[in-house]
């Protein structure tokens, strides 16, 4: 009798716990260099003498090369595998990251800006599609938590680190943010200890589903644009939203009275107590219709959006909008991607979040354009107005068809195991 052959795909829950575990240490070391450039770099900007309209042709330059390079790593990594990518990526984000602290001419930053954006789409836009690969579906949710948590727990302490160091270094000046971006940047290539780790031979799609390494169907393939349509166009309305506010909020929470450090504070706190919660995500999708839950939690800061544009822009206001947005996020994220992720064809989940990361980008590349000049001539009230709108117009399409589908996916689920069940009783 031939020994059947092991399958490199995790199975043990010890197995699993240790790829998870090892998944979540390159997901923290990764996105510090991420948490540290988000805090520090437009206010580094500003030590340019460069103002926000200048800042939100940055953002959009570096946004939309990351949408364009979302485009092309789906197909890219089915050729090379997600961890190729993310090797990648991590390496080019340390070249380009360390020559934005050394190039100073702003038509220069802007190329460099343009390829930054590709390295982040390389270092984050496998990241979901890879872990599925990784962990058992009835982990996902789980996984996903851990996953999102480890990113806000890097982001928070890339914040940390970025508020505090520049003031023990001796103020906040243009040499001591270099020092610190350039700390951030060894830390992050730290990332590809536990990467390396990650053997290529443990990808695979869903084990059950024996139909992945087939092609799609005329049929599935239409179904398959349907749901990247959805998802993608989602997920660019909020992304609209976001990008008329969180490029620039250092910079409103700084010319509100706030210090450097206390803004680093803030977002190191939020990051924390976000990373926190989302590991109540696996709770909330148990106990609550997990989807409308979603669309909830992701406007949780609408009313204090609304507060600040209604002229209300004491820096209080600002600093709770800009917690309770991270909250609501930590929350929702893993949700929505385990519940959207398990229901639709394996087969397309790498270009279903590579559109989805394409269609974000975009939005925030267009909306930072746009945003700069708008804060300059009118002040911020306006864009967070902006917000609310983009929000509320994201989530009715957000459940005008996520709900339904996922229904109609899990209906059709049932039923094949309740045929493959009574196929297998005997007569």
């Amino acid at each position: 009798m031939v020994a059947a052959r092991p399958t490199s795909t995790p199975t043990t829950t010890r197995q699993v716990n240790r790829v998870l575990m090892t998944y979540v240490a390159y997901q923290f070391l990764s996105n510090f260099g991420l948490g540290v450039f988000s805090l520090l770099f437009n206010l580094y900007l500003r030590k340019l003498g460069l103002r926000e309209d200048f800042i939100g042709i940055y953002s959009a330059f570096s946004t939309l090369s990351w949408a364009a390079g979302a485009l092309i790593v789906g197909p890219l990594s089915r050729r090379t595998g997600a961890r190729a990518i993310l090797i990648g990526g991590v390496f080019l984000f340390a070249v380009f990251a360390s020559l934005q602290i050394l190039v100073t001419a702003p038509f220069a930053l802007l190329g460099i800006a343009f390829c930054f954006g590709l390295a982040n789409a390389g270092m984050t836009v496998p990241s979901t599609p890879y872990v599925f690969t990784l962990i058992p579906p009835e982990r996902r949710t789980q996984a996903q938590a851990f996953v999102f948590a480890s990113i806000s727990l890097s982001t928070s302490a890339g914040a940390f680190l970025g508020g505090a160091l520049p003031g023990l270094l001796g103020g906040d000046t243009i040499m001591n943010f270099r020092i610190t971006m350039a700390v951030s940047i060894v830390l992050t290539m730290g990332s590809l200890v536990p990467l390396a780790r990650l053997r290529t031979a443990r990808e695979q799609p869903d084990a059950p589903n024996r139909s992945a390494q087939k092609p799609l169907t005329p049929g599935e393939r239409r179904a398959s644009r349907r749901d990247n349509t959805a998802f993608a166009l989602v997920g660019g309305c909020m992304a609209l939203g976001t990008g008329a506010l969180l490029p620039f909020y250092n910079v409103y929470l700084v010319s509100l009275g706030a210090s450097p450090g206390a803004v680093g504070a803030l977002f190191a706190i939020s990051s924390l107590v976000g990373a926190v919660m989302s590991l109540g995500a696996p709770l909330i999708a148990r106990r609550l219709p997990p989807l409308q839950a979603v669309a909830v939690l992701r406007t949780i800061a609408v009313p204090l959006a609304l507060v600040i544009g209604l002229g209300f822009s004491g820096a209080p206001f600002g600093a709770a909008f800009y917690a309770m947005r991270m909250i609501g996020i930590s929350l929702s994220w893993p949700i929505e991607s385990s519940t959207i992720g398990n229901v639709i064809d394996p087969r397309n989940r790498v270009a279903l979040f590579g559109m989805r990361s394409a269609a974000w980008n975009a939005g925030m590349a267009l909306s930072s354009w746009l945003a700069g000049s708008v804060i300059v001539h009118f002040g911020y009230a306006p864009v967070h107005l902006f917000y609310i709108v983009a929000y509320g117009g994201a989530m009715l399409l957000f459940l005008s068809y996520w709900p339904r589908r996922v229904r109609v996916a899990q209906t059709a689920r049932q039923e094949a195991e309740a045929a493959e069940q009574s196929a297998l009783r005997p007569a």
